[in-house]
């Protein structure tokens, strides 16, 4: 199983071409993260941020505007000038979050323009060293036996581990509670002090020091 975590967009109306006869970029450019410091989309868009200055010749900034499932800093995007100096890096709740919330304040499908698709990872699922499951059939044998009693991490509903979770639940027929944090090292530290039970990260990356550790 595969997420694309890292798809950049811009404002519907941007056009390469056009921008290009107009001497693109002409002055810095800013790139929404619509999720917190320190998770996968923040770590991708740190990285090619500075590839990206330097091809394009200008820099490109960074700016973190969390919450909300990423509609809040999807919301920036979409209401900015379309003239391709505000660019958002988002991830698998972006699709998905019109048929998830109501009164979305933006149209997914017309209201932004694809630049290109960044990264593709595999989720990893994982549990604190506290707990008694070490295999996935344990983690649900754990969960079948006690219906609802466990808790999943997650950062909101739509989010990658969100809905990795969910297909976990329908294809095992398990319940178990999801538990919403702002960031994704929030719920990291919350599995693995015991806070809750279980977790869906979206990238080995981001906690393979923790697994070797």
């Amino acid at each position: 199983m595969k997420f694309l975590p890292g798809l950049l967009l811009a404002a519907a109306a941007f056009t390469p071409a056009l921008h290009a006869a107009e001497n693109y970029p002409s002055r810095p450019v800013r790139m929404i993260i619509p999720s917190g410091a320190g998770g996968i989309t923040d770590i991708i868009g740190r990285a090619i941020a500075p590839r990206l200055t330097d091809s394009m010749g200008q820099q490109v900034v960074i700016d973190n505007r969390p919450g909300a499932s990423g509609i809040l800093g999807s919301s920036i995007v979409a209401k900015s000038t379309p003239d391709g100096y505000t660019l958002l890096m988002v991830f698998p709740s972006h699709p998905v979050n019109q048929s998830l919330f109501k009164d979305v304040p933006y149209d997914t499908a017309k209201d932004f323009a694809p630049i290109t698709l960044v990264s593709a990872v595999s989720p990893v699922l994982i549990v604190g060293v506290q707990s008694p499951a070490r295999s996935v059939k344990d983690l649900l044998d754990l969960a079948k036996a006690k219906p609802g009693a466990l808790n999943h991490g997650s950062v909101g509903a739509g989010s990658m581990g969100s809905l990795g979770a969910e297909l976990l639940r329908s294809m095992a027929g398990i319940k178990f509670t999801q538990v919403a944090y702002k960031g994704s090292p929030q719920a990291l530290t919350a599995v693995i002090s015991g806070e809750i039970d279980f977790y869906l990260i979206g990238s080995a990356g981001t906690v393979g020091p923790q697994v070797k550790a």
